[in-house]
């Protein structure tokens, strides 16, 4: 069966659009704000943080299909490099810490860090998107 650009192209920008959304949820800071920190500790949080960036990656793996090699190898680093974030905050914070305290970590070193390997994937992902047009 052979398909026309006509019939892929709209497939392969929707896929587009659906990894921006999930790498922009994927954001440290992002994700803090929507889940609140309450009377949550700090390891409650963490652990919540990277149950939500597996869940946002699995709903979202089949998109690799309309994505490039590089495109695709960009945004699971970019997954990586946010779990190790949340991870390296939370070793920084310690298991007693609090919610307000991990967040805290985790907007410093976001500061710091920039989001380099999201905004990398996130520049593809519209590179890749302007080619498609």
């Amino acid at each position: 069966m052979v398909t026309s650009k006509k019939e892929t192209v709209p497939l392969k920008l929707k896929a587009l659009e659906r990894l921006t959304i999930m790498l922009e949820r994927m954001k440290p800071t992002s994700m803090v704000m929507r889940v609140g920190t309450g009377t949550k500790s700090g390891v409650q949080l963490q652990l919540e943080l990277l149950k939500i960036i597996r869940e946002e990656f699995e709903h979202n793996v089949s998109m690799q299909i309309y994505v490039n090699q590089t495109t695709w190898a960009l945004i699971k680093r970019a997954k990586e490099e946010t779990i190790t974030l949340i991870k390296l905050a939370g070793g920084q914070a310690g298991q007693d810490s609090g919610s307000m305290q991990l967040s805290r970590i985790i907007f410093e070193l976001e500061a710091k860090t920039q989001n380099a390997y999201l905004e990398e994937a996130l520049k593809q992902i519209r590179a890749e998107a302007e080619r498609v047009i």
